[in-house]
């Protein structure tokens, strides 16, 4: 044992070696030496006093794995000391392995330990054999080929070998890794020693369960049970220790596996029964499957097993659309893997699932061809209610993918076509109310969509589809960002990771997630985290996902971020990224739309002639006058110029103009329900009738915004004006009207000020606080009046004056309330707003 270890060690693997001693205190000495090993001081320490928790808290901060060989175990005399053991290896398995060799092996709980914690127990009095036979069995001049063999029969226990043998060459095999993991073909001579020490020991009826069973490479309890036709499968098999050639593994349920071995040599026998007879019990494991574990696994066994009849049934009554998207792209590519071509070409469940896999990866031709053979095939075929179905939702989702404008009417077809046993049928209801979300969503109807995407997440959620329900959380989210509810966003983003988390379909998805959060982050004004969602997901988007919508937020959310830092170029660059995967892909309205953000691009850039020549190219192309003339999708799009050339009318100084364009677009906002375009319209229109001298119109649009805590939520979209807002605001607290807002909303305005004051350089005022200063403005802040703060700094009241004079003409200020508002905001004020 020892020698083996040192061999893992100078391989590579981070060991530990300990022989236990017939001494008291023995088993604090393994723990001694294992927390010394660790290497954590305190742990070391409670050692001394029997504390085994010490060590098995310091296991758990190690980041890598250690290997512990632990010989002569049976030293351990206490019952005590041995339970003692089996809780600490139960509980420090995250970090620590053990190959434990005894003599003594009823002492500790071999299966369940084995499988919860890599706990490999080895002891010569189970495995039946010695290095005497296996010499006997291979010849003793080759002693490196006789540990191969012992090596696959004990299931890669070398240690066991090393107890009963001594022999240089086999322990230099062995410590070396020399082992074939591939195991040698069984030779006639290893097959009569299993037969005669292991196979002709068994009860007949054992022997006919393993030989049917023998047909998988594992199997559970109640598998065979119903394989066999069979009772008490679990009592047979435990009343007889064969382990190692059969091992139980698993938790929930006792699952059995074979030593590859030992499998080959009941393969022979069961060979015997003929090939129907292994297609018996092949089906019958295909029904165990579909029955009590999984309708995947069921599919994917009986293709492998090559029932191409038995998988291709189920693969169509579950229904590749259906797996697609409840289980992810991964799975269903798995299932047309194993459909031989020849067969899958015939099937018109299979050429909707390809057209399902060509959809998500935008490759939307491929997806139209062979969703148009699934057609062809299903019109000369007796109607299908559950492929109608399918093929309507696989149509749909396609004219979703390639932006193509939706009849609200189509999906009636739902109505129809909904004949489903229960659990599909809540999925069938969950995409029916998905997509009916994302059409409303793309017309604008936000109430709609809400409506039916909160629909859609609970049926998804009834139907266990975490793919679909995920999806659904996404687009809530979405809908969500455009109501201007940021937090309520990046709650559904989080839901989303959650849904996704591990699971191997989930690639796609979590990049859409990050960045559609990233989104939820600027709006909020988290700009660090906004742009580290970005950063990572950006770049590999487009390879997971063409969602129009989806594309468009991460883009725009990407050239905002470019905006609050002062770099238009990056923001057009961005533009013209997303132009070129909207040209290469044909994703016109994503062209348009980002045809009218280059126009509010070029005026944040100050190029009015270039935006000017963008508005005329867009006006001779798309000649619509009013924005209530748009309808359908092509809204979002026209919002979008909105913006544009309501910037390029402030930047000429026709501020008329501007708001002239902005009210309707406002008032269809206000119907809409679309917060997000509203608050940006609304502070844009705010800025253009300051700039015009109507101060109290402005100023009571604004205090209608900075009142409701729902839009202060958007710090992000006011932080976007920049310096305009800057003035505008600095104008405020110069009028004097501040006095009875609620201090939420100074405290929203200040902190505003103080984020917008890189961009605005007259709010720099004079320069930085001197100590007075600061000392006056820490007793402002506790609200001491003039007579107060003379007597606390032993100074005049008029010198108290002074320094207020100072402090006002500093931060922009004409009030004690907003200096103390500012000052916080701007960090001067260690004190933060509760």
């Amino acid at each position: 044992m020892q020698q083996w270890a040192k061999a893992a060690s100078s391989n590579g693997a981070d060991t530990l070696w300990h022989s236990v001693m017939p001494e008291q205190g023995a088993l604090n000495a393994l723990l001694y030496k294992i927390a010394e090993r660790i290497g954590d001081e305190q742990a070391t320490n409670a050692c001394r006093g029997g504390s085994i928790q010490a060590v098995i808290d310091a296991s758990h901060q190690m980041t890598g794995r250690v290997f512990v060989f632990i010989d002569n175990i049976e030293n351990l005399a206490s019952d005590r000391d041995i339970q003692c053991l089996i809780d600490f290896i139960d509980k420090s398995s995250l970090a620590l392995s053990f190959v434990i060799a005894t003599n003594q092996p009823s002492r500790l709980p071999l299966s369940t330990l084995r499988v919860q914690n890599r706990l490999n127990h080895i002891t010569p009095y189970d495995l039946a054999l010695d290095v005497r036979e296996i010499d006997e069995i291979l010849g003793p001049e080759q002693p490196a080929k006789a540990a191969i063999v012992a090596h696959a029969l004990t299931d890669g226990w070398p240690a066991a070998i090393h107890l009963m043998c001594h022999d240089p060459q086999i322990m230099d095999a062995l410590a070396h890794d020399r082992l074939n993991p591939e195991n040698p073909p069984l030779s006639e001579s290893v097959e009569a020693f299993l037969n005669e020490r292991v196979f002709s020991n068994m009860s007949d009826e054992l022997k006919n369960l393993l030989v049917n069973m023998s047909a998988l490479s594992q199997f559970t309890v109640s598998q065979a049970e119903y394989i066999c036709e069979q009772e008490g499968v679990g009592v047979l098999l435990h009343d007889h220790n064969y382990d190692p050639f059969i091992q139980s593994i698993g938790r929930e349920e006792i699952m059995y596996e074979f030593n590859p071995y030992f499998r080959q040599f009941l393969r022979r026998r069961l060979d015997r029964f003929g090939q129907r007879h292994i297609n018996q019990i092949h089906y019958r494991a295909t029904q165990w499957l579909e029955k009590y574990a999984s309708p995947i696994h069921a599919i994917v066994f009986a293709l492998t097993t090559g029932d191409i009849e038995t998988g291709i049934d189920l693969f169509n009554r579950l229904g590749g659309v259906e797996i697609g998207f409840r289980y992810g792209t991964e799975t269903l590519r798995n299932i047309l893997d194993h459909i031989p071509t020849e067969v899958a070409e015939k099937e018109p469940q299979a050429n909707l699932s390809q057209a399902f896999l060509h959809m998500k990866e935008c490759r939307l031709d491929l997806a139209r061809h062979f969703l148009q053979l699934a057609e062809a095939q299903l019109a000369n075929q007796p109607a299908c209610s559950a492929l109608n179905y399918f093929t309507s939702i696989t149509t749909l989702m396609i004219s979703i993918y390639e932006d193509r404008e939706i009849d609200l009417s189509t999906f009636n077809i739902f109505n129809s076509e909904s004949n489903l046993p229960k659990s599909e049928g809540y999925w069938a209801q969950g995409w029916q109310n998905g997509i009916s979300a994302m059409v409303h969503y793309t017309h604008y109807d936000l109430a709609k969509a809400e409506q039916c995407v909160l629909l859609s997440c609970g049926l998804f959620n009834a139907a266990q589809s975490k793919f679909s329900e995920a999806y659904m959380q996404m687009l809530h989210g979405v809908v969500n960002l455009s109501k201007a509810r940021p937090s309520a966003a990046q709650k559904n983003f989080i839901v989303t990771q959650e849904l996704c988390r591990d699971a191997a379909w989930a690639t796609g998805i979590n990049v859409l997630n990050d960045v559609l959060y990233a989104g939820a982050c600027f709006d909020s004004g988290h700009f660090d985290e906004s742009k580290t969602y970005i950063k990572r997901s950006l770049d590999i988007m487009h390879e997971h996902d063409l969602w129009t919508e989806g594309l468009l937020l991460a883009y725009m959310t990407a050239i905002k971020l470019a905006l609050v830092s002062g770099s238009t170029s990056e923001a057009l660059k961005h533009c013209d990224t997303c132009s070129d995967i909207a040209k290469k892909f044909n994703l016109r309205r994503l062209s348009d739309t980002m045809d009218a953000v280059r126009i509010e691009l070029a005026a944040f850039n100050g190029d009015i002639r270039y935006a000017s020549a963008l508005v005329k190219d867009w006006q001779a192309d798309k000649p619509i006058k009013s924005i209530d003339a748009v309808s359908g999708r092509e809204i979002q799009t026209y919002y979008y110029y909105t913006l544009g050339l309501s910037r390029v009318y402030l930047a000429q100084r026709e501020e008329k103009l501007a708001i002239k364009i902005l009210e309707p677009a406002i008032k269809r906002q206000i119907k809409e329900g679309h917060t997000h375009f509203y608050l940006r319209f609304t502070v844009l229109n705010i800025i253009a009738l300051s700039s015009l001298g109507q101060n109290d119109q402005a100023d009571q649009l604004f205090f209608n915004l900075a009142q409701m805590p729902h839009y202060r939520q958007n710090k992000g979209l006011f932080l976007l004006e920049g310096a305009r807002l800057g003035l505008y605001l600095q104008g405020l607290i110069k009028r004097d009207i501040l006095k009875d807002l609620d201090p939420e909303v100074i405290s929203f305005i200040g902190n505003l000020i103080a984020d917008l004051e890189k961009s605005l350089e007259t709010f720099d005022g004079g320069g930085i606080m001197s100590r007075q200063e600061t000392k006056v403005l820490h007793l402002l802040e506790d609200g001491h009046a003039n007579k107060v703060i003379a007597r606390e700094l032993n100074i005049s009241d008029a010198t108290v004056k002074y320094h207020l004079r100072n402090i006002y003409q500093k931060l922009g200020v004409n009030s004690r309330l907003m200096a103390v508002k500012i000052a916080r905001a701007k960090g001067i004020l260690a004190k933060a707003d509760e």
